[in-house]
């Protein structure tokens, strides 16, 4: 996950998700062809995922979709 870190460059808004955190969670959902709409239920099952990435929280899929565009 080290490569993800400089791929997004830093952002001075203060947010619950960092858009690191927000790619990260979406490289997971591509490799394993989950939709944003069911990503919680397969981060709520693979918790490891979630201390990967750095986590407690699971963003919903709105917060995904429009973070998304702004990546």
């Amino acid at each position: 996950m080290d490569i993800v870190d400089n791929i997004v460059s830093p952002d001075n808004r203060r947010r619950k998700y960092s858009d690191k955190q927000i790619l990260k969670i979406l490289i997971l959902l591509q490799i394993f062809s989950i939709s944003y709409m069911s990503s919680g239920i397969f981060l709520r099952n693979h918790l490891e995922y979630m201390e990967l990435i750095g986590i407690k929280d699971i963003p919903s899929f709105q917060t995904l979709s429009r973070r998304i565009q702004g990546i």
